[in-house]
């Protein structure tokens, strides 16, 4: 017996050798899909791990606290502002911003700080010399004004200033050194008192409202004195 195929009766042996190449092609194909599923697969599970990193750093950008939610800074009273400066009680701010205290009548004392009392000992009418430039002579009238000192430390009047005001608009007076005009010592020590005389030209129809501002530091509080001066 002869080891070659006896083909079947009634199938031609073509058909059984087609039959066998499309086996092997659909094996062959389901083998390129399964391995094109496999790459498929990893693709599809890098996309989403990328989508993620991405997802994940958008809400970290957009839970940053906003400009508005910071909190507004309170209001707070600034000197100048209208309200009471530190110092004698009652004293508001002047023009210049310092602590004024309410005007005193010219025969009143002043208290620019505690412990320390300002007064007019007298006013004088005299006829004021013109000896520096800008100085304008005429009728004049001379103030002697006392600082006492009960503080406690010594008070230094280096910077004390003495500025006089006249008639209805409080226009400023020119200041003259004579007749015997004296500023302020240095300092005034503790549990004394100083005198000094200020000299400023005031014409007698500005004599009925007269303001005399004393300013004797810039730690203390400025006094007014103000009234009418007798012809």
């Amino acid at each position: 017996m002869s080891d070659e195929t006896v083909p079947t009766p009634g199938r031609p042996a073509w058909v059984l050798w087609t039959g066998a190449g499309v086996l092997v092609v659909a094996v062959v194909l389901a083998v390129v899909l399964l391995v094109r599923g496999s790459g498929d697969d990893a693709a599809g599970a890098a996309s989403p791990s990328a989508s993620s990193s991405a997802a994940s750093a958008s809400p970290t950008a957009s839970t940053a606290p906003s400009a508005s939610a910071e909190p507004e800074p309170s209001a707070t009273a600034e000197p100048g502002d209208g309200q009471a400066q530190p110092g004698v009680p009652g004293a508001t701010p002047g023009p210049d911003g310092r602590p004024t205290a309410a005007p005193v009548a010219l025969d009143a004392p002043a208290q620019p700080a505690d412990g320390v009392t300002t007064q007019l000992v007298s006013i004088e009418p005299v006829t004021g010399e013109a000896t520096l430039p800008g100085e304008v002579g005429g009728p004049s009238l001379r103030f002697t004004v006392s600082v006492v000192n009960r503080s406690g430390p010594a008070l230094d009047l280096s910077a004390a200033v003495v500025n006089a005001y006249t008639g209805d608009a409080l226009a400023p007076a020119t200041p003259l050194l004579k007749p015997g005009g004296r500023p302020f010592p240095g300092q005034v020590a503790a549990g004394g008192s100083v005198t000094g005389v200020f000299v400023f030209n005031v014409p007698e129809a500005e004599r009925g409202h007269v303001r005399l501002e004393v300013d004797l530091g810039p730690d203390l509080t400025v006094v007014l004195f103000e009234g009418s001066v007798p012809q």
